[in-house]
């Protein structure tokens, strides 16, 4: 749970400021972040696809 929520911090840092989801196997959504961008970093199974 928290290496699949910290996989997706470094997406949001890397310069692409977007609204991040994480979406494990086991749970439906472990969280989400809030940035600036109105876009979706959605991680699938340590997968992650922009929208």
């Amino acid at each position: 749970m928290v290496k699949t929520l910290m996989m997706a911090i470094p997406l949001s840092v890397m310069g692409m400021r977007k609204r991040v989801i994480v979406v494990s196997s086991q749970i439906d959504v472990i969280g989400f972040s809030l940035l600036p961008k109105n876009e979706l970093v959605i991680i699938f199974d340590q997968q992650a696809v922009s929208v």
